[in-house]
């Protein structure tokens, strides 16, 4: 099957990482790939994707999503122990898909996502009550 779009690898910071659980906003497994380089935009703007930035931490970024669960791997390349949560700020290269829908002319070419690399892990370490509200 040909693809309208090549693979686009980018460097960056995750944020919001949902890659083992479904983000119930979303229902899909997702993940912000931020702080881009200008040449990551300038590449994926080509390609019709809306750059987005909300002036904090995250600077400029794309929300990646897939419906299933895809490769995530560590630096050395051994599959990515779904147990150590990855948190905020985490640095990653991942390979984006990039697809067309419905609402691509108002809202860009789709992000999706197919493999993630965690290069310099942030653990994320939720609250307590994080928890609780997980088992609920």
């Amino acid at each position: 099957m040909a693809y309208k779009y090549p693979l686009v690898t980018v460097k960056g910071n995750s944020y919001w990482t949902s890659v083992y659980k479904i983000n119930e906003m979303s229902k899909k497994y997702q993940l912000d790939v931020c702080n881009l380089s200008k040449e990551a935009i300038e590449t994926l703007k080509g390609f019709g994707v809306q750059i987005k930035n909300k002036e904090d931490e995250r600077g400029d970024f794309v929300t990646a999503k897939s419906v299933k669960i895809q490769k995530i791997i560590d630096g050395k390349g051994a599959a990515w122990d779904p147990n150590k949560l990855i948190g905020n700020g985490t640095k990653i290269e991942a390979v984006l898909s990039l697809y067309d829908h419905p609402m691509s002319s108002k809202y860009g070419t789709g992000v999706g996502y197919i493999e993630v690399r965690v290069k310099e892990l942030v653990e994320y370490n939720p609250s307590p009550s994080e928890i609780e509200e997980d088992i609920l």
